[in-house]
């Protein structure tokens, strides 16, 4: 808790399993926090590290973070993890198609979360996750890239929307 992880050679944050990480810095390292699962990621502030800025084990929560310029995605979750409330910016600048969130497997819940200039906002390749809630604008090649067979509210640029679990793409 409260830690600034700043120029390592490997992870700034490495996390065994049932870690709790909050309010800490993690900056400029070649990973930025990799965790084992089962953890609570937690208002973290997540810059320019060379590959992803989190990359979650399987159940964890991702939550209130500001992750900005990672090398490839700003947060990549494997499965059953909560992904709430961050402001994802400007990662994968260093390789073509990197996501602000990217969904490897199933069982994910992506809410509420704001994704900007990132080369894709949200990348979900498989279904079986929720993707509700979120905010999406100038991404390089596009805001969300879901496939089938995910729970998705619908992606509207409209503001008076009836739907409380739209995305908006704007």
């Amino acid at each position: 808790e409260g830690c600034a992880a700043t120029a390592n050679t490997a992870e700034g944050i490495y996390a065994g399993p049932g870690s709790r990480i909050e309010d800490c810095v993690v900056r400029q390292n070649w990973g930025g926090v990799t965790s084992e699962g089962g953890c609570s990621i937690r208002r973290l502030t997540v810059f320019g590290n060379s590959l992803n800025g989190i990359e979650a084990g399987i159940g964890d929560t991702v939550a209130d973070c500001t992750l900005r310029s990672n090398g490839i995605a700003g947060i990549r979750v494997p499965n059953d993890c909560v992904i709430l409330r961050n402001t994802v910016t400007f990662n994968g600048q260093d390789t073509l198609g990197g996501p602000g969130i990217q969904v490897d497997i199933v069982g994910n819940r992506i809410e509420g979360n704001h994704v900007i200039y990132n080369d894709i906002g949200i990348f979900v390749s498989n279904g079986l996750n929720v993707i509700i809630g979120n905010t999406a604008r100038y991404n390089g090649i596009t805001n969300f890239s879901i496939v089938a067979g995910n729970v998705l509210g619908p992606v509207t640029n409209a503001a008076d929307t009836a739907n409380p679990l739209a995305n908006f793409s704007f």
